[in-house]
């Protein structure tokens, strides 16, 4: 086991990091809270498009319209046979 000091870094009283299980403990707890936040945010989400349906429906309808004018300029040029081989 090799022991460095330390002299310059670190403030006094601050943790090390000194063993995997720690990592992986701080690795579980970041995930949790990753996972709660996009939950508390897909939440918050869901309630402003509850708030604002006429809104959200506005905007549906531009992106569908929008999507239709991009597809009208930008045709496809080959379209695949999906029929059965003979």
């Amino acid at each position: 086991m090799t022991i460095t000091k330390f002299l310059k870094g670190l403030a006094e009283g601050e943790k090390v990091v000194t063993s995997a299980i720690s990592w992986i403990d701080s690795e579980s707890r970041f995930q949790a809270a990753t996972q709660k936040a996009w939950r508390r945010m897909i939440s918050k989400i869901i309630g402003w498009s509850a708030k604002n349906k006429f809104l959200v429906l506005i905007l549906v309808a531009v992106a569908v319209v929008g999507s239709g004018l991009v597809r009208e300029a930008y045709p496809a040029g080959a379209i695949p046979d999906l029929s059965d081989t003979q």
